[in-house]
């Protein structure tokens, strides 16, 4: 039998383990793809520094799907974020065109890049991410990219 008390004990500890992490930083830009994860984080970041703290950022090319992309920013007017959507290059890079297992390494790592310029310029203090403990088990190029950029992994 499910023990929901337990459960939901779990999932408080969880989410107050996420807010304790995120008041550690002043600001934050959120790396946002529409997804649930990035979708906590973006939203537990506005609650916990406020909306003119955080920056929610998804980024647009030809990847990523338009019904994906109204979806993303309809849920980010919903949540009356302050939401930026960015253009990033990743097709201009031959290695992202090669479609080999690492495309994703170079997708990521272009949006950090772009991301990492919004930081220098608007003085934030951290780039989050929407990785959680059960993406560190699988194979994920994109991973390394966040590594490399030192994105912020707040759920795990």
């Amino acid at each position: 039998m499910v023990n929901h008390t337990s459960q939901k004990a779990s999932i408080e500890s969880k989410l107050k383990y996420l807010k304790k992490f995120i008041s550690n930083y002043s600001s934050a830009i959120i790396a946002y793809s529409g997804g649930i994860d990035s979708s906590l984080i973006a939203q537990l970041t506005n609650d916990v520094l406020g909306k003119n703290n955080t920056l929610v950022v998804i980024a647009v090319s030809p990847s990523l799907n338009q019904k994906e992309f109204k979806l993303a920013t309809n849920l980010a007017e919903t949540k009356n974020w302050n939401f930026k959507p960015i253009f990033t290059e990743e097709f201009d890079n031959d290695n992202y065109l090669k479609n080999d297992i690492s495309r994703c390494f170079y997708c990521k790592f272009e949006l950090y890049e772009k991301l990492e310029k919004i930081f220098d310029l608007e003085d934030y203090q951290a780039i989050f991410n929407g990785t959680n403990f059960d993406d560190l088990g699988d194979f994920r190029p994109g991973l390394d990219a966040a590594k490399k950029k030192n994105i912020a992994k707040p759920a795990c």
